[in-house]
This record gives C-alpha cells, structure tokens and sequence, in this order.
C-alpha cells in the first residue's frame, strides 16, 4: 500500500512540473506576442499615416483588436493559476473556456470581413501602392508567423496545447496567412498587373480560417454547456471504476471542464454495507488514467 503511495505521489509531482512548465512556456509566448504585435500596430500606422493609405490605417486598427483578443487569453492564462478559495471553490478557469469561445466568434467575424472586402474588390477594383502593402504585410507575416511558433514550440515539446492557446495560435495564424496573401497578391499585380487576384487569395485565405476556427468554436462552445470532454469516453469511466473495485455500482457520473485544460469529475455509487473501502487510491487511480484535476466519490452504503 505504501508502495501505491508513493507511486501515486511521484506522479502526481511529475503532472504538477509538466503543468507548471507549461505554464512558463505559454505565457511567455502571449508576453512576446503581445509585445512584437503592439509595436506592428505602430509601425502598421505609421506606414499608413506616411503612405495616406486607409486600407493600411484601417488594418492597424484591426491588429490592435488582435493584441486586446491575445491579453484576454494571457489573462484566462493567468487566472487559471489563482488557487481555488471558499468564494470562488472552482476557480476562474471559466474564464479562458469563455476567451477560446470570444476568440473563434472574432474569428468567424474576421472570415465574413474578408470576404465583404473582397466581393467589394471585384465590383470595385482599387488602385493600391503595391511596394509599399508589400513591405508591410512582410513584416506583419514575419511578426504573427514567429509568435505562432512561440505557442506551437510546447505543443512540439509534448506539451498538451489548451483551447485557450489553440484559440490564439489560429489568430496568430490567420493574421499571419492574410499578410502571407497581401505579399503575393501584390507580387502578382506589381508584375502581371492581375488585379483579380487580391480577392480571390483573400476568398481562398477566408475559407481556410473558417475550416480550422470551427474545431475550436464548436469544441468551447461543448465547454461552455458542460459536456463530457472529447478526450473522455464516459462508458469508459464508469468501466474503470467497476474494474477498480468490482463491488462498486455506479449510479451517477458527472464530468466537465473546469478550463480549458483541467477536468472534473462526480461519482456516486452503491456499496455493500460491510465493504472497507480505500476511496484516496480510487480518486488516484482516476486521476492518472484520465487526467481528472478535481475527482468527488460519493459512496452510499446498502443495508440488507
């Protein structure tokens, strides 16, 4: 039994150093996020500004949107950290299944943006400094390309990449693909005079946004009603348990998502009366099989 124990415990520590580098790593992505795409707000409006183009001004003020979007997520990031209190005994990791969701509507908006502007483009072709958007969205591809990465470095070290970070890794993404489309289009008019292409990139950028928003925004939206969680099969639970402690009738189990990362889970079961049981041991073996941060086993013993 001690032997258990303490396997129990090394586990436990070992999940507890994974999460907190974890952490670390995230958060320092969203700080230099933050940070590079502020001062590509600034430059973005300077060109604009120098330039006289709207088009550039207007888009600045699109990409501040975007670093207000990534400060919700960093603070979701935050907050998931606040230990839980009597007021607060779930803590605030609501709060970042709320931001993933915020983060895939604007998203959606930013699709429906696109493709107004470009429809618009075809109907009205529009005379731009082609050298100039060139430069700029350079820079703009370089910026949000790089601080993808930052998110998708822990997802390659094997680090679980939550919806929460996931939410703003497509944003940085789309920014990144929609830059990536002003640099070509603008290639492409500056040497074959294609006009036509700037809409029909930017159709082509709209649709692969949607396709790897939706994932995310149907997944928070499961969060937010409290499903069972993708990665958990609730038969499976229930399985477990009877396998753990074969005298054990499960009657009711709730699971759902307490953030974006941890989950929880309600059991209540039916017992013999004269049964000894070591709840602690099936609480740890539950939470090393499934990942659960919060397991609550209710036993109600049956009298003959």
């Amino acid at each position: 039994m001690s032997d258990h124990h303490d396997h129990s415990s090394h586990e436990h520590i070992v999940n507890e150093r994974s999460d907190t580098a974890n952490h670390l790593l995230q958060s320092r992505a969203f700080k230099l996020a933050i940070i590079f795409n502020l001062l590509f707000v600034v430059v973005e409006f300077s060109f604009g500004y120098w330039s006289e183009s709207l088009s550039l001004v207007g888009d600045a003020a699109h990409n501040l949107s975007d670093v207000g979007s990534l400060a919700l997520s960093w603070l979701a990031l935050v907050l998931m950290q606040i230990k839980v209190s009597p007021k607060f005994n779930f803590g605030f990791g609501k709060f970042s299944i709320i931001v993933a969701f915020f983060n895939s509507i604007v998203l959606v908006f930013t699709c429906l943006w696109i493709i107004h502007e470009a429809i618009e483009r075809f109907r009205n072709p529009q005379v731009t400094n082609g050298f100039t958007m060139m430069v700029v969205a350079g820079i703009g591809f370089l910026i949000n390309f790089f601080t993808a990465r930052l998110f998708h470095q822990g997802h390659e070290h094997g680090h679980h990449q939550d919806l929460n970070s996931k939410s703003a890794y497509l944003h940085l993404i789309g920014d990144a693909l929609i830059s990536l489309g002003v640099v070509v289009s603008g290639l492409l008019i500056l040497w074959l005079q294609w006009t036509w292409i700037d809409p029909v990139v930017s159709f082509i950028i709209a649709l692969i946004i949607a396709v790897t928003t939706w994932p995310v925004l149907k997944e928070s939206c499961l969060m937010l009603f409290q499903a069972v969680p993708k990665h958990i099969k609730y038969d499976e639970v229930k399985r477990e348990i009877e396998l753990i402690e074969p005298n054990l009738s499960v009657t009711d189990l709730k699971i759902w998502n307490l953030s974006t990362i941890d989950t929880a889970a309600i059991i209540t079961t039916d017992a013999p009366a004269n049964l000894h049981l070591h709840v602690e041991d099936i609480k740890n073996k539950l939470r090393n099989k499934f990942g659960f941060r919060l397991v609550v086993l209710e036993v109600s013993h049956k009298h003959d």
